[in-house]
């Protein structure tokens, strides 16, 4: 008498997916021109660059191998900083915002 192997149902049984909302996010790329702006550390070296593009509705950071560790990681706090601006509405002012943060950091420079 031959018997199949007993299967537990948990493993055949169909997987639920529920899908999750996820907050508001800018696109991470785009094929138009963008507005950017340097990032720097406390020495003054340019660790990246926040870039944005109103029509297009994208912003990231791209940091400069040279930054090292430190730039990579930086790319951590500007996403909470875009992910902030959007879900604040700040669709056609993305460019300014990020523009102006980075320069009030060039200006903290030193300080």
């Amino acid at each position: 008498m031959s018997r199949e192997p007993y299967v537990p149902p948990r493993v055949t049984e169909p997987l639920r997916w529920d899908e999750a909302d996820s907050p508001p996010r800018y696109a991470g790329t785009t094929d138009k021109p963008v507005q950017y702006a340097p990032v720097v550390d406390r020495s003054g070296v340019v660790l990246g660059y926040v870039w944005a593009n109103d029509e297009d509705d994208a912003a990231g950071w791209q940091y400069r191998r040279a930054g090292g560790d430190e730039a990579f990681n930086m790319g951590a706090l500007w996403a909470t900083e875009f992910h902030k601006a959007k879900q604040q509405g700040l669709w056609r002012q993305t460019c300014r915002t990020l523009a102006l943060r980075a320069l009030e950091q060039r200006r903290n420079v030193g300080s």
